[in-house]
């Protein structure tokens, strides 16, 4: 069975523990798991997110039009 994480934020300020979240989820010893990560209306923050994840295969990324 395939396990979705979804982990969101909308500001730099807690981007540190953003990605804390989503690398802990990353590491998980289960092997069949995909990581959402999403930026709540902040461009520039998703743009962050893409480059830093973007080229992990496990991670999909996503940004809401608006917080």
């Amino acid at each position: 069975m395939k396990v979705s994480v979804v982990v969101c934020t909308y500001t730099a300020d807690v981007y540190d523990h953003f990605c804390e979240a989503g690398d802990s989820v990353l590491n998980q010893t289960y092997d069949e798991i995909e990581v959402i990560l999403v930026s709540d209306g902040n461009e520039s923050l998703y743009e962050r997110i893409v480059a830093d994840y973007g080229d992990h295969p496990a991670v999909k990324t996503h940004c809401n039009d608006e917080n």
